[in-house]
């Protein structure tokens, strides 16, 4: 089907440089849309696949949920000795999204994954329908752009990817507590962890680094456009917007972002902290003067909340 990119040209200059910084670079191409995007039977779950050895210490399981659906991949990572107690668990999708799309897991992602299973977390990352790593948006045809938002918007912005990994890491690894489930994310993974947070009842604690929190503002240009070929598409981007989700979000939150960050307002995150600090007075914000979108994450983001989620995760052996 041909049609005219009209309305999609200053799209593509809009959504381009979105969320640059979001990520390391990945090697997944785009991912077809499939009717395979919804919640998985735990009996037809696969095994466990043998484990591989990422450094000293640290093992991950790389498993498909489903055989037929290349958006279906979960990466299982656990201490490599594990003892007769059982370990709190963070989930963790991939970040580098347009905030309306899906995305892939690649090895780029484990700074973000593998300091939690130093500090004895077992890591459940997961891939969200809809992926457009390395497409050229500038070039992208329009049939895979509009193929890419209707498997996000199926997925319901990833929430069916969450519980699908959820439900296979409670059901295949022992090992795993299920009253110590919690959520971490950056940028567009951090939008998806407060969504998680407001709609996830077993999710025990969340943490954003740097998120997009207004998606009406952020993609303000591309609602109508977009609503034109997706129907519902606006109503999906408000549903999914943190803002719109303040009032159920009632569990631990902890937010950070650094104040030089050239990608996300500052302003904008400490907007919504303070409407969510309304309504819960669990809530946690730090900031830092540098680092920008990804370094200040790493460097000094996820130190800072492994030394939160201890607190929580491990309480009864903090004297």
């Amino acid at each position: 089907m041909k049609r005219n990119f009209t309305n999609y040209i200053f799209v593509f200059l809009a959504v381009l440089f979105l969320f640059v910084g979001c990520g390391n670079s990945s090697t997944s191409n785009a991912q077809p849309l499939t009717n395979k995007n919804l919640q998985i039977e735990a009996k037809t779950f696969p095994s466990l696949t043998s484990a591989q050895k990422i450094e000293d210490g640290v093992v991950v399981h790389k498993i498909r949920l489903n055989k037929n659906d290349e958006a279906s991949d979960v990466w299982v990572y656990l201490p490599e000795k594990v003892g007769k107690e059982k370990l709190p668990m963070v989930l963790v999708t991939a970040a580098g999204s347009y905030l309306w799309n899906g995305t892939s897991l690649d090895e780029g992602d484990q700074p973000e994954h593998l300091p939690y299973v130093r500090k004895g977390f077992a890591v459940i990352a997961y891939e969200t329908p809809g992926s457009l790593d390395k497409v050229n948006l500038k070039e992208v045809e329009d049939e895979k752009l509009l193929k890419a938002i209707n498997d996000f918007k199926t997925s319901k912005a990833g929430l069916v990817s969450q519980q699908n990994a959820l439900n296979y890491a409670l059901e295949k690894v022992s090992s795993i507590d299920a009253e110590r489930i919690y959520i971490a994310g950056h940028s567009s993974a951090a939008t998806h962890s407060l969504l998680v947070a407001a709609n996830e009842p077993r999710v025990k604690a969340a943490i954003a680094y740097a998120p997009a929190t207004d998606l009406e503002k952020r993609l303000a240009k591309i609602l109508e456009p977009f609503n034109q070929d997706v129907p519902g598409f606006k109503e999906f981007i408000i549903q999914s917007s943190p803002k719109n989700n303040i009032s159920k979000i009632k569990i631990p939150v902890f937010v950070f972002q650094a104040t030089d960050d050239s990608v996300i307002s500052i302003e904008d995150t400490k907007g919504f902290v303070a409407e969510l600090q309304k309504n819960n007075s669990n809530v946690t914000f730090l900031t830092v003067h540098e680092g920008d979108h990804y370094d200040s994450m790493i460097q000094q983001g996820i130190p800072q909340a492994i030394e939160w989620l201890n607190k929580i995760a491990f309480r009864n052996k903090i004297k």
